[in-house]
């Protein structure tokens, strides 16, 4: 094993991963399917955790998934909202705007959390179905918006999403 897994106690016995899912899934399919029993115990490190901060580090540590233009939007929504809802749980992430912190923990760049952000926010409900669905892209959808808002135009907009 590279890496650890990052867990935090739930319970007498019981944790929570919060860091290494895939690993752990990858190292159960090597023992149940497999027979190796090398991968039965796998090396963690206890964290003492919030639920908001063990949700939060999920998000924020979950960048290997081949993720979807939709799935990026939520778990940015998602960590938007937590940091939003409880900024006592997060003194180490620095002051100033929404996006400058939330591009620091995605390792993203600030123009694309933007995106995501101005997506998540005025998306109307049937191109959010679409968006969801992969049927639009981000980029048309942030252009859409942009247009829209710029604009005050709808009829353009549902020109693009048909």
């Amino acid at each position: 094993m590279l890496q650890e897994l990052i867990v935090s106690k739930t319970d007498t016995d019981s944790y929570q991963i919060i860091a290494g899912n895939h690993r752990y899934l990858a190292c159960k399919i090597l023992v149940e399917e497999r027979g190796k029993e090398k991968f039965a115990f796998l090396p963690c490190v206890i964290r003492n955790v919030s639920e908001v901060r063990a949700s939060f580090s999920k998000y924020s540590s979950n960048g290997y998934d081949n993720k979807d233009d939709y799935e990026i939007m939520c778990e940015i929504e998602q960590m938007r909202h937590l940091l939003t809802t409880y900024p006592e749980q997060f003194p180490d992430v620095a002051t100033g705007r929404m996006v400058e912190k939330l591009s620091k923990k995605m390792k993203m760049p600030k123009s694309t959390v933007g995106e995501y952000l101005t997506i998540s926010k005025n998306l109307g409900k049937d191109a959010m179905e679409k968006f969801e669905t992969g049927e639009l892209k981000r980029v048309r959808q942030y252009k859409c918006q942009h247009y829209q808002k710029k604009n005050k135009r709808v009829g353009f907009c549902r020109k693009i999403i048909s």
